[in-house]
């Protein structure tokens, strides 16, 4: 019988694994745009004002879909 613990290592495994996966995924990816000081100035007033402007979401992360994460700006 797998133990408490064996199961947890096996899910740590599982979730470093994934994380490894997009990374990799990420780094052969094409660049979508440069992050100059306008894209820094605007992520600091969506940061004050608290708007969603410049937020990033990863879509997909932990499902089976088959096409991997996508990463979308919002």
């Amino acid at each position: 019988m797998t133990s408490e613990y064996e199961r947890d290592l096996i899910r740590r495994n599982h979730a470093r694994r994934q994380l490894r996966a997009v990374l990799l995924e990420g780094a052969r990816s094409p660049i979508a745009g440069n992050a100059g000081t306008a894209y820094f100035a605007s992520l600091r007033e969506s940061a004050k004002t608290g708007d969603e402007v410049g937020q990033i979401r990863v879509r997909g992360l932990g499902r089976r879909s088959g096409g991997g994460p996508a990463v979308t700006a919002r």
